[in-house]
This record gives C-alpha cells, structure tokens and sequence, in this order.
C-alpha cells in the first residue's frame, strides 16, 4: 500500500506540475492574444486617420480645381504643361526674397 501511496502522490505531483505548465501557457497566450488585439486597434485608428487624411486631400483638390476653373478658366494639368520649369527650392526662395 505504501509503494501504492507513493506512487500516486508522485503522479498527483507529476499532474500539478502539468496543469501548472498549461496555465502558464494559457495566460501568456492569453497575453500575446490581448498584444494581438491592441496593435489591431491601432492599424484600425491609423488606417482611420489615412481615411480622414484622404477625403481631405480629395476635398482641397476639388476645391482648388473648381478655384481654378472659376478664376482662370482652365484646368490644373493645363496649366501645369505650358510652365517650362519649376523653380527649385532655393531659386524659390531667392525670388520671394526679391518680391519682398
């Protein structure tokens, strides 16, 4: 009986150290779950705020080809094709100083 005795005691010890091991297993998925969760919510927010960003780029576009239209009776890309050459940032700069 003794022999009996130990032997359980040993596999109630071996089953302890088992349901121990899955706990831990279970709370670190459980926390890699929830890290999971958060960096979603913050694609979801971000893909949110690029939403936001877009409608309203595509309403200032709008809004400055019809400004455009109105007031200088031509479309943007028109435009854009008859000047020659953009002036850099620096010449950019020299010619505001000048106009100044």
């Amino acid at each position: 009986m003794r022999g009996e005795k130990l032997r359980l005691e040993n596999r109630q010890r071996e089953l302890e150290q088992e349901w121990d091991a899955a706990r831990t297993r279970v709370t670190q998925m459980e926390d890699y779950l929830r890290m999971g969760r958060q960096s979603l919510q913050e694609l979801r927010e971000q893909r949110s705020q690029a939403e936001v960003g877009r409608a309203k780029n595509d309403s200032d576009r709008e809004h400055l080809r019809e400004t455009c239209m109105s007031e200088v009776n031509a479309q943007p890309e028109d435009l854009i094709a008859t000047e020659a050459a953009f002036m850099s940032g620096e010449e950019l700069a020299v010619a505001e100083t000048k106009l100044s």
